[in-house]
């Protein structure tokens, strides 16, 4: 999202209900192919606009397709109806090396113990797999999950994901990452996964303060392991920076993050010597980039590169 470029929402939708209004089924589709096209060159201003800045981290919008996944749509050619557009996306984010994440919605539960929730995540999944093929992005472009819902027994849940992760088309499975949750599955539970499945894992660090677990996993103690969770001659690592919005709604993120959010972790990061992909999760999107980054520059021992990119060596190393 961006909040400064007019009429850029890369999210626009159409309600089912008005889907299933419009008598005449091509009429209904064509709408949505409109709305997808909208939203394919609102997501190419706003990488347009993300360069600019020195962005090359960008999450893709989940909402891209209209009702993708919908029972009414599943026989609808969504790459056939916005091939040009898919296909620019993709052209500028690997012409402008950005690496790229699209976060499914939140609920792709791949642990359920309902089967006809896991086959809706399957399918979901897939659909977007294929979006990001049709962009000609290649497996580093990452399909970002949570382990799920607790469902009454949290190494239930866990065994059965690892269990669908296994059926998973390979097209699918070699683009999924985990990521912590703020509520659920903590940090050190979603890296043991992570380890069972052998793929990468995203932390959160505003979920890991929410969600530490009873041994208060210390940063220090969870970098190292996650880092390896990503192959060296691979994308770099990723984490999520956000700062809660007040004492009230933690969970809610803040307009920016605070720079004393994101200080601890770079405490903890500098002895693996490793570059770090850092997200940016605020309400106010590009401006708290470049608001942190401005943060960022007085912090000793940080030395800004960009307008997105800085390095972090303390005093003394």
């Amino acid at each position: 999202m961006s909040q400064t470029l007019v009429d850029a929402s890369p999210s626009h939708t159409v309600s089912a209900t008005r889907f299933l209004r419009i008598a005449d089924r091509e009429a209904a589709l064509d709408l949505l192919a409109r709305r997808m096209r909208d939203n394919l060159a609102a997501t190419l201003r706003i990488m347009r606009q993300a360069v600019g800045l020195g962005v090359r981290v960008y999450r893709l919008s989940s909402r891209l397709v209209p009702l993708l996944g919908h029972p009414q749509t599943r026989s609808w050619d969504f790459v056939d109806a916005a091939a040009d557009g898919l296909a620019q996306v993709g052209a500028f984010a690997r012409d402008h090396g950005m690496r790229v994440s699209l976060h499914p919605e939140h609920f792709t539960h791949l642990g359920s113990p309902r089967r006809e929730v896991t086959e809706a995540a399957v399918t979901s999944l897939a659909l977007y797999a294929r979006m990001l093929d049709a962009m000609g992005l290649g497996r580093d472009a990452i399909l970002v999950v949570h382990p799920g819902g607790l469902h009454g027994d949290r190494g239930a849940s866990l065994d059965r994901f690892a269990r669908v992760y296994a059926d998973l088309p390979p097209q699918v499975a070699s683009r999924l990452v985990l990521e912590n949750d703020d509520r659920t599955f903590t940090a050190r539970e979603t890296l043991d996964l992570a380890g069972r499945i052998r793929r990468p894992m995203v932390l959160d660090l505003h979920h890991h303060r929410l969600n530490p677990g009873e041994d208060r996993c210390a940063l220090e103690d969870l970098l190292g392991a996650v880092w390896q969770t990503w192959p060296a001659d691979g994308p770099a690592p990723k984490v999520h920076l956000s700062s809660p919005r007040d004492a009230t709604n933690p969970r809610a993120h803040a307009d920016h993050v605070a720079v004393g959010d994101v200080i601890p972790f770079l405490v903890a990061a500098h002895p693996l010597d490793r570059d770090v992909d850092a997200m940016v999760e605020a309400k106010a999107t590009d401006l708290a980039v470049t608001a942190l980054m401005a943060e960022l520059a007085h912090v000793p021992g940080v030395e800004c590169l960009d307008g997105a990119k800085f390095a972090y060596a303390p005093a003394g190393t």
